[in-house]
């Protein structure tokens, strides 16, 4: 099992709206990609700004490669 981290930066204000973008769209996107077997967004606030930590789990490195390139670490879902 590998574990692939993005970071993002957003207020309270916006977190639900992010929240709901990643559970609607990001979230199915990654649930058809072979390989990929689960994901997690952790947030830590400040009570104004909020730093979230999303941690995907796949099967493999070769995985990885197959949903985000030869470039394992590059950005894929926006």
């Amino acid at each position: 099992m590998v574990v692939r981290f993005w970071s993002a930066r957003t207020t309270e204000l916006r977190l639900p709206e992010y929240l709901r973008h990643f559970n609607n769209h990001v979230l199915p996107h990654l649930r058809s990609k072979e390989g990929f077997l689960e994901a997690r967004v952790l947030t830590q606030s400040d009570g104004v700004v909020v730093e979230m930590i999303v941690e995907t789990l796949w099967t493999s490195f070769e995985s990885i490669e197959r949903f985000a390139g030869p470039d394992r670490e590059s950005a894929v879902v926006a």
